[in-house]
């Protein structure tokens, strides 16, 4: 806990004095606070407590017992000797009795149990770690989508900023009588769309601002930038084994090898030692028919063959339970392959398109400058260039949809790896 906070004072002092958070620090501070993470102490807990109780098997066992009985009759003696005078039992019969017991071996049930209970506790992490990495997945979704959501808010400042030159331009030419206030006009409207755009743009990116900050705990205010990563493209020879979903299923076959264990120990005889103490009439001497101490101490052998009956049966369900486990493995290593190789695609797909894009905003800026003279020279009309305008910004945002796209796309992949 103490670790948990320092970490988190100091990402959020990091994040206040620089403005700047980066994609690590966003996933860092959301697993930081993430509310199932505090289950991460109490399945420790759980776990110390589970070995406290298989330890407490060879502590010493003290049973304390008291009984009083009548019976009909009594043993007796059937001859009478002269001069001897034999006392007849007492029907009524008393005893106090305290029994201590030691388990010397107990066949190994007991360390069987402690490698079931670390397995299992083990298990149980793995699946918290499953639930934390699916957490990664939506703060990189979130942190591309404002990062989107900004490229685009930029590139709608240059068209806006596009247009408002042009409305001087046009405004010039028409206080010289070479265009039209219908020509103002168009250009007004599509400032007004360019601005509708915005609002819409501003008001996803404060949404997404606000969901990132509920998940980080970190204030994104307007002045925070994201700073855009720089992904880097790697690669696995073991195709999804870094997974925690593949670390959890291996969890699991360990659970599965620990209960076999417990099988094979159920089959095995138990030593003990025990020391009996009491106080009764009779005491172990049946002929005094008074009240007198007595003890017993010894070693007991005990074997049962009932879990020879079951343990067929039992090994056989414990391996057809790792056999399915060893097919969800597969069938998520197979599945995963599948969509590394579906990333790969779409990652060279739009590298392509990126370097195509590039292409086509240097026509677009060319064709946009020609236009811009064409319309001073009166050889095409306002909308003509306003068709160019929207020509070439929306080739500038296709390729700042790409380019992030391409980020995402590389981190998903690395996702996917768990690189």
């Amino acid at each position: 806990m103490k670790k948990m906070i320092h970490t988190i004072i100091i990402l959020m002092i990091t994040a206040s004095l620089q403005a700047q958070v980066s994609l690590e620090e966003c996933q860092t501070m959301a697993l930081e606070l993430y509310p199932l993470r505090q289950q991460t102490g109490l399945i420790e807990k759980a776990r110390e407590s589970s070995l406290d109780i298989a330890d407490s098997t060879y502590l010493p066992r003290l049973i304390l017992s008291a009984k009083a009985s009548y019976q009909s009759d009594v043993t007796a003696f059937p001859l009478s000797l002269p001069g001897v005078s034999i006392e007849e039992m007492s029907k009524d019969q008393y005893q106090v009795l305290l029994n201590l017991n030691q388990t010397l071996w107990d066949g190994g049930k007991t360390a069987s149990q402690k490698q079931l209970i670390n397995a299992s506790s083990h298990a149980d992490r793995k699946t918290l770690d499953v639930e934390l990495y699916t957490l990664k997945s939506r703060v990189n979704q979130l942190f591309f989508g404002i990062l989107l959501l900004e490229e685009q808010l930029d590139q709608n400042s240059l068209f806006i900023s596009d247009l408002e030159t042009n409305y001087t331009r046009v405004l010039s030419l028409y206080d010289y009588g070479m265009a039209q206030n219908s020509d103002l006009n168009s250009i007004k409207v599509e400032l007004l769309k360019a601005k509708q755009a915005r609002t819409e743009l501003e008001s996803a990116r404060q949404s997404y601002r606000s969901m990132m900050s509920e998940m980080t705990g970190l204030t994104l205010g307007q002045d925070t930038e994201l700073l855009r990563p720089q992904g880097t493209k790697k690669s696995s020879s073991a195709v999804g084994m870094n997974r925690p979903e593949a670390h959890l299923y291996q969890a699991k076959q360990d659970v599965l090898e620990a209960k076999t264990e417990i099988i094979h120990a159920n089959l095995m005889p138990r030593l003990g030692a025990y020391v009996q103490g009491g106080f009764g009439r009779p005491g172990l001497n049946m002929l005094e028919n008074s009240f007198s101490p007595f003890y017993i101490t010894g070693i007991t052998l005990e074997w049962s063959l009932d879990s020879f009956y079951s343990r067929g049966s039992e090994l056989k369900s414990i391996e057809i339970e790792k056999q399915k486990v060893n097919s969800q493995l597969e069938t998520f290593l197979y599945n995963i392959e599948l969509q590394i190789k579906d990333q790969i695609s779409e990652l060279e797909r739009l590298e392509q398109l990126i370097e195509m894009d590039s292409q086509i905003i240097s026509f677009r800026r060319e064709i946009k400058e020609d236009a811009e003279i064409q319309l001073e020279n009166g050889t095409i009309t306002v909308s003509d260039l306003l068709k160019v305008i929207n020509e070439e910004n929306m080739a500038s945002q296709k390729k700042s949809l790409h380019e992030i796209q391409r980020l995402q796309t590389l981190y998903e992949l690395n996702y996917l790896m768990n690189e």
